[in-house]
């Protein structure tokens, strides 16, 4: 653990202990939550002693658990539904995934053979609720395992999930954690990076926990989340979130790019193995208002 994450467990032992009903990821977001109202300033709490965070070995009502090893992620990524307006562009949406996962299966199949694909991509990606509760699966055992939870809601539970901001769903179903700022590196103010340097400094995330705050930053670390919103409805693209943990000087945790719905079972294979990056090289290639609803939901997680 770094010294942020240090300070964090010591109130993640008291927080623990105050709130018993909530889950892993709920008492280190209050944990983080304290860290942050007194970050840069001198700790009144020593660091708690020992290398072994004490969260690992909590448990979380969203945790997702892949039932079988998979052999092409170590992670499967979370397809989350975030609008239920239109079911019919859904359901169409849900038969493009499936399409481009045989696809994707039986290309790496072609390439290296049956014995060295272990599991891949099934013919339906498998759908969870609310606890990752799934449904029943249709899939028999010899076909292959898919790369995705999809998480769709049931109705009454729908509200819960409805129009969320990408930072809600980093801290639903992945991990904050506290990582030293990103510092760019400029030989002077007259070089490659002068005019950025400018509009950092003009923006109103400038200095924000998302982005860097007094030499530290929060991130989220886990599953890669896609989001189906309301403009997947109309173009097939989803929203792929950034945690935060790879990033740039002008990049900012909960940021998101378009991708198009038959791409992401591709991407999610080539980022879960570290071999492919999607961050536009640090540019403005984020979507804006998504970057602005989590800032303004940075701090009102609680309520």
């Amino acid at each position: 653990m770094n010294e942020a994450e240090k300070i964090i467990a010591r109130e993640y032992l008291e927080i623990k202990s105050k709130f018993p009903d909530e889950g892993r990821r709920k008492w280190k977001l209050r944990s983080v939550d304290e860290f942050w109202k007194s970050a840069g300033a001198p700790s009144s709490k020593n660091p708690a002693e020992g290398a072994e965070a004490p969260w690992k070995s909590d448990a979380d009502p969203f945790d997702l658990v892949d039932e079988d090893e998979s052999g092409l992620v170590g992670l499967r990524g979370i397809v989350v539904r975030t609008d239920y307006s239109d079911p019919a562009a859904w359901g169409k949406f849900k038969e493009v995934l499936e399409q481009s996962e045989k696809e994707g299966f039986e290309e790496l199949r072609a390439q290296v053979g049956d014995e060295d694909v272990q599991s891949g991509a099934s013919g339906e990606a498998e759908d969870v609720e609310m606890k990752a509760t799934p449904e029943d699966e249709e899939d028999s055992e010899d076909e292959p395992e898919s790369i995705f939870h999809i998480i769709d809601m049931p109705p009454d539970q729908q509200g819960v999930l409805e129009n969320a901001s990408n930072l809600t769903l980093l801290r639903l179903f992945c991990d904050v954690v506290v990582i030293p700022e990103w510092k760019p590196v400029r030989k002077d103010d007259d070089g490659l990076f002068s005019s950025t340097k400018t509009k950092e400094k003009n923006t109103p995330w400038s200095k924000n926990r998302l982005a860097g705050l007094n030499g530290w930053k929060e991130g989220y670390e886990g599953r890669i989340i896609w989001v189906y919103d309301a403009q997947s409805n109309r173009d097939g693209s989803l929203r792929l979130i950034d945690g935060g943990l790879n990033g740039t000087s002008r990049s900012s945790t909960g940021d998101s790019w378009r991708v198009k719905g038959s791409r992401i079972w591709e991407l999610q294979v080539n980022m879960d193995a570290g071999a492919l990056r999607v961050d536009f090289g640090g540019e403005d290639g984020w979507t804006y208002e998504e970057r602005r609803r989590n800032y303004e939901h940075v701090e009102a997680w609680l309520t």
